[in-house]
């Protein structure tokens, strides 16, 4: 109900903007804007969530370039990097190729463990990507941020939904723990490993 709470609130300021300052106006839109990215970003997590546990959400696997796949998740996310003063560091060797996966469902993945990143870092903090081949040939791709982190007996639960390591979590930074909830059914479906 938050952003719904504060899409109400100011809307119902702007209705009133003849006698509102400009800089109010342009701030009351932009909170509007930032709110309904992030309802639209829960109702699309809560039908993902539905989907999987409905059996409905099947991977359709095409031949991707994994290259140009984290590049472009990569570079839509900069600017939410950009707002926070964070680095963002993408190492890929040029041989790695193209794989078989749901470039749609994996890209959900990718976006929500970037997101986190850049949500639970500091500013001035760096978020680096990572991808290798491992001996048995499967590909590891390495999200490392230098956030707030998580002990070690609450590393177990963040993979659960609507679960984070702190309730004081929630109220700081936001969110409903389903982004990683979300990422690591994503991968298990495409026969990957979180």
């Amino acid at each position: 109900k938050t952003p719904l709470n504060a899409l109400l609130g100011y809307s119902e300021l702007l209705l009133h903007r003849a006698t509102l300052p400009e800089a109010e106006q342009v701030n009351a839109v932009n909170v509007i804007r930032s709110e309904t990215e992030r309802m639209a970003t829960l109702i699309s997590n809560l039908l993902n969530i539905s989907k999987m546990e409905g059996g409905s959400l099947k991977p359709e696997r095409t031949r991707v370039r994994l290259h140009d796949l984290l590049q472009d998740a990569f570079q839509s996310l900069h600017n939410s990097a950009l707002g926070k003063s964070i680095e963002l560091e993408l190492s890929i060797p040029p041989d790695i190729g193209s794989v078989r996966l749901d470039k749609y469902l994996f890209r959900i993945a990718i976006d929500n463990l970037l997101s986190n990143a850049i949500k639970y870092s500091n500013p001035g903090g760096r978020i680096a990507v990572s991808v290798g081949t491992l001996d048995d040939g499967q590909i590891q791709i390495k999200v490392r941020d230098q956030g707030i982190g998580i002990s070690a007996e609450k590393q177990r639960l963040i993979f659960e939904a609507f679960s984070q390591a702190d309730n004081s979590i929630t109220r700081q930074y936001g969110g409903t723990g389903l982004g990683l909830t979300i990422s690591s059914r994503l991968v298990g479906l495409m026969g990957g490993r979180l």
